[in-house]
């Protein structure tokens, strides 16, 4: 069986591309992605156009192999299927055509000459999203159901007990949110749209509470003024998130348990696109992000949360991808006993699986990074950026596999507005493995650091295009007590060949890092 997924009618789609899925013509979505990677702070409006390009992406499922015949709208000279590790050469016919199989579900991106204007294609298991909501309503479940088409929905507080089914065809505007409750799922293979939240300087960007919040906010927060803590008092939570004009962005979980988000697609994020902040128990599996262009667009960001699973998600974001946070007004909780398996990663600017930077938290701990595929990366492939007050410890990532291209172009901070991107190829390749202790006072309340130790790599595999030099692995800590200590470094490859010298393998040892080993 084989259902390809439609475009509404009047929703954006591209024509760059046309493809074949098994003989039959599927109809692209429109994303827009960043062109290049140029970033600043947040300078006080959204990102200009003349910095993003055109990409599309497809939708399917299937219960077998599949055949693509792709054609694009420009020459080119090389095609790539991306992750490397599946191994999966396209054929190239004498008019232009593309022709490749895929054998089993995940994410694929077809790149012609570089990243620029790439394919995604999004192949999922075959599944009737209808009738589960019709299940779930006779077993006296809260079901929001979207069929095809277009919703626009503002943002909808979940309770507990509720389905919200998006189904293929459809995009839903909006937002969904949910408050200290339990048992809620966010499924189907339909489209998150969050392009109608428009960002301003009034805007905060996530529920956080700084010291510098304008006078409204600390009012309604003033009893948090010596602990700075969020509480499950939802009155004054909805209140602190109306004076501040905080983002919604495109699913939020707040003090919430037993909760999953499977299949859906989320599209131009104006903020962090899916956060469980002090949640219990998560499950998120064969999650999309893509067409996140804005600043600050992040994938997945889990906020002093425990028992979390992540998995078969692909995640391209401006800004991190993967990322678990320690957010003051939340970090009171641990994070703690979270695995992320089994996903793509594509991240155009900062860290493609990340810890930090901000780690306001007691500890994090129990943490595994694992047969995940990092196809392009940006500043850092794996990445615990230490800045606030944690102890970090037992953090495994293994079976990871990064991908070094020699279209990389460097990531560059803009200054003003009228400055102008310029990078030449094949430069500014993001480190491999990356391990700071940073000594300034941002994201936390007091300035107070910690520590990183027992921390592992296995199974490190790296694919680099020829001449693309061997990545740099920065590791250093602060001080004597907050240093990085007994790191492992087991069975790192560069095409296929186990490295083992440091020198080989890029390791930059700084002060403050004590028992780094290779082996």
């Amino acid at each position: 069986m084989l259902k390809i997924h439609s475009v509404p009618t009047g929703a954006p789609e591209t024509d760059i591309y046309s493809v074949a899925i098994n003989g039959k013509k599927a109809k692209l979505n429109f994303a827009r992605v960043s062109a290049f990677p140029f970033n600043t702070p947040w300078p006080g409006h959204q990102r200009p156009l003349d910095q993003t390009e055109e990409a599309a992406f497809v939708s399917f499922e299937s219960d077998g192999e599949v055949y693509l015949k792709v054609n694009f709208c420009k020459d080119f000279a090389k095609a790539v299927v991306r992750p490397l590790s599946k191994n999966i050469e396209p054929e190239i016919d004498e008019d232009g055509s593309i022709r490749f199989s895929l054998k089993e579900t995940g994410a694929y991106t077809l790149e012609l000459d570089g990243s620029h204007n790439a394919l995604h294609i999004f192949f999922n298991p075959v599944r009737d999203f209808k009738k589960e909501a019709d299940e779930d309503k006779k077993n006296g479940r809260t079901v929001y159901y979207y069929g095809e088409g277009e919703h626009n929905i503002g943002d909808i507080d979940l309770p507990s007990h509720s389905t919200v089914i998006i189904d293929a065809g459809a995009i839903v505007y909006g937002s969904f949110s949910s408050f200290d409750t339990e048992d809620v799922k966010i499924k189907g293979y339909g489209i998150i749209d969050g392009s109608k939240e428009i960002r301003t300087t009034e805007n905060l960007l996530l529920p956080t509470i700084y010291e510098y919040l304008n006078d409204e906010a600390k009012k309604v927060v003033s009893k948090y003024k010596n602990n700075w803590y969020f509480d499950k008092d939802k009155v004054l939570f909805d209140n602190f998130m109306k004076a501040t004009k905080c983002l919604k962005g495109q699913i939020r979980f707040y003090f919430c348990k037993n909760i999953e988000v499977e299949g859906v697609i989320m599209r131009d994020s104006s903020t962090f696109c899916l956060i469980p902040a002090c949640c219990d128990n998560v499950l998120i599996d064969n999650v999309k992000t893509i067409g996140m262009w804005r600043y600050n667009s992040d994938g997945i960001d889990i906020f002093n949360s425990s028992n979390i699973i992540v998995k078969n998600t692909f995640l391209r974001n401006f800004d991190d991808c993967m990322v678990i946070k320690g957010i003051v007004g939340w970090d009171k909780r641990n994070n703690e006993n979270i695995i992320v398996e089994n996903c793509v990663i594509w991240c155009d600017w900062g860290s493609a699986l990340e810890i930090g930077a901000e780690t306001n938290a007691p500890e994090y701990r129990n943490i595994i990074y694992r047969n995940c595929d990092i196809i392009h990366g940006q500043s850092s492939m794996m990445r615990i950026h230490h800045h606030n007050y944690a102890d970090i410890h037992h953090v495994l990532y293994e079976n990871i596999n990064c991908e070094y291209t020699k279209y990389q172009e460097s990531g560059i901070i803009q200054n003003s507005d009228d400055e102008v991107y310029f990078s030449k190829q094949n430069s500014g390749h993001p480190n491999l493995i990356d391990l700071p202790i940073t000594g300034n006072k941002l994201y936390g309340r007091n300035g107070e650091k910690g520590i990183t130790h027992d921390i592992s790599f296995k199974n490190i595999r790296v694919y680099k295009d020829a001449r693309v030099p061997t990545p740099n692995s920065p590791i250093g800590g602060l001080n004597e007590i907050n240093c990085i200590k007994n790191v492992s470094i087991e069975n790192l490859t560069i095409n296929g060949e186990r490295i083992t010298s440091p020198e080989d393998a890029g390791l930059n040892i700084r002060e403050f890092a004590y028992n780094i080993t290779l082996k």
